[in-house]
């Protein structure tokens, strides 16, 4: 410690002075090169051993102190400066402090020089408006009209006039005494960068969703789903025109059953996703939309549900092109069906007109030789009639099933119902009580006979198949009625007229109020499976629309069903076959006749008939043999009559070559059945006649008069039978 001169010159004095006690203040240095401070001294003159000394103690002033703190709180206050503009120098925000009193900007950071471009200096002393706001002096928004400025945006102009956006805050501070403001700023361009493009991500993702064929949707996962966004096609799919009409409705609002949405929803929030899931929707004006959808669940960064997204396609005209389809599929198994059976009819039915060409021809040989009137002829008499019955039901038969293309031609519909009937008995249980209520007066329409036995067949096995046994009954009426516009019948779309209505009525079990407006629709049925195709009601509905007919359905359950069905009536006459209309004796001839069938029993009945009607006759059960003996001989025969179907040489074949050697003679073809083969076919091929087995004496001896006389008259006037 060094005592300074001063303190030493004061103890010096205050011992000459004989003060008992002298206390003063001095200041001393603290080591050699230590700095001075304070100390208060007190000075006590001593006595010892006869020598004057000083007792001299030292306390540290209260001056000291003071100073002392004011240095300490000086040296923390340039600390916190120091610290604090440490602080917001490294700070990543562009600060500025400014003065309001000339909008002068009195501080700035380094992040605001770099943001702006300039040094610190020369920003310094620069208006806040040359830089920051584009407001005048007077109306800052802060300084001037008071505002508060907290995040908001605005505009930087750097150094080079470039716009930089920011995100501001200003906020009022103390600096000497005096309000300013710290205004703190962030670039925000790369955010705004990511903005826009994240923007035109979406503006890109709507655009796609927009222009997409299928419905984009998102909605919540609530019990009735709200729509949160949604694309124009699903807004049009559903037939709102825009999407504001649409965001009233909810997910529910769009199903036929508000109940599926919930089982749906329910699913989708155990599965986490759905897809093409095929929902029956509706639409605005409430007709059915069928709708695959495909639907996933959307979490947010704590795992929760935020959403459902999912994507609808408007199936309904798919769906209706795959039952059509599927319709045409069974429409052509159907098909092959029925040329399955129409074959096998055929074959079977050439065989079966072969067996009965016996059975008649044997029956008429020996009615021949019968006495008329006695018990034998009477029984012969109903062997005929049995045979010929076969013949019809052969023919209606071969009819029903003949696969080829439908002819409307004038024809008269209570003769086609009557057969119908005549063939249905047969398939009806006795049990039922059928009804027949036919016009005398001749209703002529213009059909295919095919089509129309099809129709009663359709209509009267359904309704078999509707009555009880016991005291059920089934009511065919036909007879014409005039239809105006007045008449009760008349529906919309219905043109006036005269028609022919076919009424078939049952008492069976009928048809509920649900199902009636179905029964026309291919392969609706409500019988059990391997009882009905569901094909025979749109089956009759068809043929009538192609008429231009009309029919009508009414029904009541446990009361029974009445089809009423309109035919148009034409007026065109029916033209009748009169191939074998004669009246009076059969005729009888002297012509040599060559007769040719594979058949050995034919061939001996028709050999006999022929004589019986006064023909030389010269049988062959060989094409080949018949051949050569025409050959041998062509003006020994007057007529060749030719079975179609042999062995080696066809009928039509051998008919061929025979006129080749003698154009002139005139040909008969038989045939029991012949895809190939009608009348048309026959008379293409210069056959003269054509005759359909089985063929009795009475039909054999018209058509071979007919022949005769028609080659006589004209080269080529063919008679059919």
């Amino acid at each position: 410690m060094k005592i300074s001169m001063d303190y030493y010159l004061k103890a010096t004095l205050s011992f000459l002075a004989g003060a008992a006690l002298l206390c003063f203040f001095s200041v001393i240095q603290k080591g050699i090169i230590g700095s001075p401070f304070a100390v208060e001294t007190f000075l006590n003159p001593l006595l010892i051993g006869g020598l004057c000394g000083l007792l001299i103690s030292l306390r540290e002033g209260r001056l000291n102190q003071e100073i002392r703190s004011r240095i300490q709180a000086e040296e923390k206050l340039v600390e916190s400066e120091v610290r604090q503009r440490t602080i917001v120098d490294s700070i990543g925000m562009g600060i500025m402090v400014i003065d309001p009193e000339g909008y002068k900007i009195v501080q700035v950071n380094p992040e605001a020089s770099r943001i702006i471009g300039i040094h610190p200096d020369e920003i310094v002393g620069k208006k806040c408006h040359e830089l920051i706001c584009e407001a005048q002096e007077g109306k800052c928004p802060v300084f001037d009209l008071g505002q508060e400025v907290d995040n908001s945006e605005q505009v930087l102009l750097t150094a080079d006039g470039t716009e930089v956006p920011v995100f501001k805050t200003v906020i009022p501070i103390q600096l000497n005494g005096r309000t300013h403001y710290l205004e703190g700023f962030i670039d925000i361009s790369k955010r705004r960068q990511a903005e826009d493009a994240l923007r035109g991500t979406v503006d890109r993702f709507k655009s796609l969703t927009n222009h997409l064929n299928v419905g984009y949707f998102r909605n919540t996962p609530g019990p009735r789903g709200e729509f949160i966004e949604a694309n124009t096609s699903i807004c049009n799919m559903f037939g709102y025109g825009n999407r504001e009409e649409f965001f009233e409705k909810t997910v529910s609002d769009l199903y036929q059953d508000p109940d599926e949405r919930k089982l749906i929803s329910t699913r989708i929030l155990q599965d986490g996703v759905i897809k093409n899931k095929r929902l029956r929707l509706k639409r605005k004006d409430g007709t059915l939309l069928l709708g695959s959808v495909s639907t996933a669940v959307v979490k947010n960064g704590k795992g929760e549900i935020a959403y459902f997204d999912g994507i609808i396609e408007d199936v309904t005209e798919k769906v209706a092109a795959e039952r059509k389809i599927e319709k045409l599929q069974k429409q052509i198994l159907q098909a092959h069906k029925m040329e399955a059976i129409g074959t096998l009819a055929g074959g079977i039915a050439h065989d079966f007109n072969n067996i009965l060409s016996a059975v008649i021809g044997y029956t008429e040989l020996a009615l021949f030789d019968v006495e008329e009137g006695s018990h034998l002829h009477g029984s012969l008499t109903e062997v005929l009639h049995a045979g010929n019955r076969a013949t019809d039901l052969v023919k209606q038969i071969l009819t029903f099933s003949r696969q080829s293309e439908h002819v409307a031609k004038p024809v008269h519909l209570n003769s086609l119902v009557k057969e119908a009937l005549k063939m249905l008995r047969s398939t009806i249980p006795t049990s039922i009580d059928l009804q027949e209520h036919i016009s005398n007066k001749f209703l002529t329409v213009k059909a295919d006979p095919t089509q129309i036995h099809q129709v009663v067949f359709n209509l009267v096995t359904n309704a078999s198949h509707a009555v009880v046994e016991d005291g059920g009954f089934i009511a065919i009426e036909l007879k014409p009625v005039i239809l105006d516009r007045d008449a009760k019948e008349v529906r919309s779309g219905w043109e006036p007229g005269s028609y022919a209505r076919l009424t078939i009525t049952d008492n069976g079990s009928g048809i509920s109020k649900e199902h009636i407006d179905h029964i026309f629709e291919p392969y609706f049925t409500t019988k059990e499976k391997h009882k009905g195709t569901g094909l025979g009601l749109s089956v009759v509905h068809g043929i009538i629309e192609t008429y231009n007919g009309h029919i009508t359905v009414d029904s009541e359950v446990k009361q029974g069903t009445t089809f009423n069905i309109y035919f148009p009536l034409a007026r065109q006459a029916v033209v009748v076959d009169t191939a074998v209309d004669w009246t009076g004796p059969l005729p009888v001839g002297r012509e040599h006749i060559l007769f040719v069938d594979d058949e050995s029993a034919i061939v001996d009945i028709q050999k006999q008939i022929l004589k019986q009607l006064g023909y030389t006759v010269t049988v062959r059960t060989s094409s080949t043999e018949a051949l050569e003996a025409f050959r041998s001989m062509p003006e020994k025969f007057d007529m060749v009559i030719t079975d179609m179907a042999m062995p080696n040489i066809t009928g039509d074949k051998l008919a061929q070559e025979i006129k080749e050697i003698r154009p002139d003679v005139p040909v008969i073809l038989c045939t029991g059945f012949s895809e190939k083969l009608n009348r048309q076919h026959a008379f293409q091929m210069n056959i003269d006649g054509f005759l359909m087995k089985p063929v009795d004496k009475r039909k054999m001896a018209i058509t071979i008069e007919k022949v005769l006389r028609a080659t006589k008259a004209e080269p080529k006037i063919a008679a059919m039978a």
